[in-house]
C-alpha cells in the first residue's frame, strides 16, 4: 500500500514538473467554477441558508459536485449490481442443488453438473439422457443434494 500511494504521490509531482516546463499551471481551481453541462440524474450536496441540503444537479453547480454526483451514480449502479448479482448467484445455486422439475430446468439443468463438467460437449438439454445412459458407471448418484448428504453421514456411524 505504501509503494502505491509513493508511486502516486511520484507519478502527480512528474506531471506538476512536465506541466511547469511548459508554461501551464497545475490547479485544481477548475473544481470551484460553473460546470455549464447537465446531468441526467444525480444529488449533489448543497446548502440553503446555513443548512446543508441534497439537490439535484443543475449546469449552475460547480465542477466538484458535478464530480460527487457522478461518484453518487457510481456507487448505486455498483451496489445495485452487487446485491442482484448475489441474489442470482444464491438462486442459481439453489437451481444446481434442486431435484424439483421446473427449478432444475430454470437452472439449465445443472443438477447434471458433473456430467456436464466431464462431457462438455453435451448440450445442457440433453444431460438428463446422458445422465440416464452413464448412470450405471458412476460411483455415486442421489436423486438430490440433501438427500445424497442424509445417506452419506448416515453411512459414517
Amino acid at each position: 500500500m505504501i509503494v502505491v500511494a509513493a508511486l502516486v504521490i511520484w507519478l502527480g509531482l512528474a506531471v506538476r514538473e512536465a506541466l511547469a516546463r511548459k508554461g501551464i499551471q497545475f490547479s485544481f481551481d477548475y473544481l470551484g467554477k460553473v460546470a455549464n453541462f447537465s446531468l441526467s440524474e444525480g444529488l449533489v450536496p448543497s446548502r440553503e441558508g446555513n443548512w446543508p441540503i441534497l439537490e439535484l444537479f443543475s449546469p449552475s453547480h460547480s465542477n466538484l459536485q458535478a464530480l460527487l454526483a457522478g461518484l453518487w451514480n457510481s456507487l448505486k449502479v455498483a451496489l445495485s449490481a452487487i446485491v442482484l448479482c448475489t441474489l442470482f448467484g444464491t438462486l442459481v445455486g439453489i437451481g444446481r442443488l434442486s431435484t424439483n422439475w421446473l427449478v432444475r430446468k430454470l437452472a439449465w439443468n445443472m443438477p447434471y453438473h458433473a456430467e456436464h463438467h466431464a462431457y462438455p460437449g453435451v448440450p445442457f438439454h440433453r444431460l438428463p439422457e446422458f445422465h440416464a445412459l452413464i448412470e450405471s458407471h458412476l460411483k455415486e448418484t442421489e436423486a438430490g443434494y440433501v438427500r445424497f448428504h442424509k445417506r452419506y453421514v448416515g453411512e459414517l456411524k
